[in-house]
């Protein structure tokens, strides 16, 4: 049975963002240009974001090194996760935007730009975990024993196999489901940088980093503190105010392809 709801996250986190951006393509006569620059756009962030967040880390762990108080720690991590998540994907867009993508202004672009850089994310996830699922599954099935482990390996993966194999049930669906509310955040997060150029200012890039920060820094702090189903729970109340901010920007850009 939990191999069948494995299977079912992976068919939707691959699902999801092809569906979206056929659906776009056919009956809103989106760009596969403006979907492809948005998910290069989402790499481009990643290659400074994993990096400068290894770095951090690495940084951190030094005996030197400054450490906040404990109690403090979890709020820190929130905090600082947070801020840059949001200061390399908004950065990113607003850059591309800026300089590659000087004629994309309509709210049709905006919705298309975020469709490629949220649905690329999830690709990545969902090819990620159909990699999992397969390792696993070759692994439960014998060949963990052809490859020369010593004993400590043999009992870490012996461990890792069991945690993979006794989650609940709805795990793999939450984290399909959460693909749907970072998607609906990436395009509301597009049409906030877009506003940047419809007004000619840049209070909404701002606004769009302190939006992110704050989704992504509450996902680290409950996880810390609450765990997995609450994080999921906080996390999916903020797709009603990434909507909002959808409608919100649908009056504010202008509405023809750009």
């Amino acid at each position: 049975m939990l191999v069948a709801v494995y299977m079912t996250q992976v068919a939707l986190m691959l699902a999801l963002p092809l569906g979206l951006w056929w659906a776009l393509r056919r009956r809103a006569g989106a760009s596969w240009r403006l979907i492809g620059v948005g998910a290069l756009t989402f790499v481009a962030s990643q290659v400074v974001h994993i990096p400068v967040v290894y770095g951090l880390t690495a940084l951190l762990k030094r005996p030197d090194a400054w450490h906040p108080p404990p109690a403090l720690k979890d709020l820190f991590n929130a905090v600082i996760l947070g801020l840059l998540a949001g200061l390399c994907e908004e950065l990113a867009r607003w850059v591309v935007l800026r300089a590659w993508l000087k004629r994309a202004r309509s709210f049709r672009a905006a919705v298309t730009f975020g469709a490629g850089h949220g649905g690329c994310e999830a690709l990545i996830l969902g090819a990620l975990a159909a990699i999992a699922l397969g390792a696993m599954l070759c692994l439960r099935g014998g060949a963990a024993a052809k490859l020369h482990l010593t004993t400590a390996q043999s009992d870490a993966l012996a461990k890792q196999l069991a945690a993979y194999w006794s989650v609940p049930l709805y795990l793999p669906v939450l984290a399909a489901v959460e693909r749907v509310v970072a998607l609906t955040a990436h395009v509301a997060l597009t049409t906030l940088v877009m506003q940047c150029f419809a007004r000619r200012r840049l209070w909404p890039l701002a606004l769009a980093i302190g939006w992110h920060a704050l989704v992504d820094g509450t996902a680290v702090i409950a996880m810390a503190r609450l765990g997995i189903v609450p994080t999921e729970a906080l996390v999916a109340a903020s797709a009603p105010v990434s909507l909002l901010i959808v409608g919100w920007s649908r009056r504010v850009l202008p509405r023809e392809a750009s």
